[in-house]
């Protein structure tokens, strides 16, 4: 049920049933939690991008470690689970926001409707000037509906919008006009498949975990919550390399190399990669950083030459799917390496740990980071090695 808290009382209705679920619409809040607030955004109940803002911070790390305690016990691990948090507003260098009509902001929770959104309270400064700047050129001249990307380029936001219907002179005049601003580094509009129209830097460049700039490419994939993600990926290369001199590694779904710029300095490294401009990125930021490795631009499941007996050490951060296949591919293999594996959901992550269990890996270490406050979604890292 959107809009409860474990440990609270309400009064609702079934809306739909499923295989094993009930979903729910909250009718009356009968007994809060103590630490439910008022939500200090004044859109939150309506913008589907911050469910947990109505709880207090304390609330939502100690749901999360909850959370981390029940996935310790199913995996078989008897540790501590520590949860890193890091700000909870201001925070965010990357976000997608959305046009409909006179409308721009964010969609509405499991909705195609976009609530209007002039501020928002998680964006970092920068991509809070850009968002004023773009809505002030662009409010009203927007045709149809369509997705807006935002993220950094150094000290100013880019803006990449995407749409199926056609667009009117003045919205591509506007946009020529926002990419001379200093709040906006660049803006692209993609109206269909096409190649977008191009008004200044396209690219993300931002403090990289080692503390030179990182590029990616434009639209590309990289984690939103600065600098807690470089935290993530320097604890990465700690776990990678502890007590292994010059290790041969491979990473898996290495984007454009928040953690191949730390692993690459340690030993022999393959980087692989599905996307083929995320690939390019990656090869510009080792080049500026005099590093090398192998980057491959493949699908990671379709990688059994990189799990050779010699493997030391394997890195991989997958999607919200997990990583089943390409793992029963190396333990079809006479590879047993150790994994440092980094997960953005809590189920799939179980899933495959259970896997590793049954092949004879034991997890070594869990670790919880609050890459997503505001939100139920939280970021996992497991260090797995052979029992």
């Amino acid at each position: 049920m959107p809009g409860t808290f474990p440990g609270e009382r309400v009064r609702f209705e079934v809306r739909k049933r499923g295989k094993g679920t009930q979903r729910g619409r909250v009718l009356e809040l009968l007994e809060p939690r103590p630490d439910r607030r008022e939500a200090p955004c004044a859109i939150a109940d309506r913008c589907g991008g911050c469910p947990w803002m109505t709880l207090e911070p304390e609330g939502q790390h100690a749901l999360q470690a909850e959370r981390g305690r029940t996935l310790a016990t199913r995996v078989g691990f008897e540790g501590e689970v520590p949860v890193i948090a890091g700000s909870s507003v201001g925070y965010r260098r990357r976000a997608r926001l959305a046009w409909k009509g006179s409308a721009l902001g964010y969609r509405a929770a499991s909705s195609r409707q976009v609530v209007d959104a002039p501020e928002c309270l998680v964006l970092q400064p920068q991509l809070a000037a850009g968002w004023r700047a773009l809505r002030e050129a662009l409010g009203g001249t927007l045709g149809g509906s369509g997705e807006i990307r935002m993220y950094r380029h150094g000290d100013a936001a880019v803006a990449l919008l995407e749409t199926s219907d056609p667009q009117p002179p003045a919205v591509y005049d506007a946009c020529r006009t926002l990419a001379a601003d200093p709040a906006l580094a660049g803006v692209g509009l993609r109206v269909g498949e096409g190649e977008p129209a191009v008004f200044g830097e396209l690219g993300e460049r931002y403090e990289g975990p080692d503390g030179q700039p990182l590029g990616g490419p434009p639209g590309g994939f990289s984690q939103a919550h600065d600098p807690l993600s470089l935290t993530l990926a320097r604890d990465v290369e700690e776990r990678a390399t502890a007590g292994l001199e010059r290790p041969k590694m491979v990473e898996l779904h290495a984007g454009h190399g928040s953690f191949t710029v730390l692993l690459a300095r340690h030993g022999e490294l393959r980087a692989v990669e599905v996307s083929e401009s995320a690939c390019e990125s990656l090869r510009a930021n080792l080049a500026a950083r005099g590093l090398e490795a192998t980057v491959v631009a493949a699908d990671v499941a379709d990688q059994p030459r990189s799990f050779s007996p010699e493997l030391d050490v394997l890195v991989l951060d997958p999607p919200r799917t997990g990583a089943r296949e390409p793992l029963e591919r190396l333990l079809a293999s006479k590879a047993r390496p150790r994994i440092v594996y980094v997960s953005c959901d809590l189920a799939t992550l179980e899933r495959d740990l259970g896997v590793l269990r049954e092949a004879g890996y034991a997890v070594e270490e869990l670790r919880l980071y609050e890459l997503f406050p505001q939100t139920a979604r939280v970021e996992a890292l497991a260090v797995c090695a052979p029992a």
